[in-house]
């Protein structure tokens, strides 16, 4: 659904946040979010710098930690970065929610139903 990638493809140097990565999204599986958020951190020193799923997780974990505010942060930055990353629509979705600001989370909503309507359906 994204279409055709008008960027100019780069090998990144280094691809340790690869693995790093895949570490985070483990430890976040397992419950372990304090883990998880220190090797996002490190994603953010280590990786390309358009990386915006490392944001995205980052939101998400504040967010289930209680950190709200964080979450939202990090969540806006992630899609600002990559309009596509629909788990931090989802996420901001629900924080417009809990803020009664339904014009924001009817956007977020237009955003998921546009890149990806069946994370919606599963809800």
């Amino acid at each position: 659904k994204k279409g055709e990638y008008l960027k100019q493809n780069e090998v990144f140097p280094d691809a340790r946040f690869v693995n790093l990565y895949n570490e985070a999204i483990n430890l976040e599986h397992k419950g372990d979010l304090r883990a998880c958020l220190d090797k996002l951190k490190e994603i953010l020193e280590v990786g390309p710098k358009d990386f915006a799923r490392a944001h995205e997780y980052i939101g998400r974990c504040n967010f289930m930690m209680g950190n709200i505010e964080q979450g939202k942060k990090h969540a806006q930055k992630a899609v600002k970065m990559d309009d596509y990353c629909t788990m931090a629509h989802l996420l901001l979705l629900d924080i417009y929610l809990k803020e009664g600001d339904t014009t924001s989370a009817l956007q977020e909503k237009d955003k998921i139903f546009l890149h990806n309507p069946e994370m919606l359906q599963r809800r």
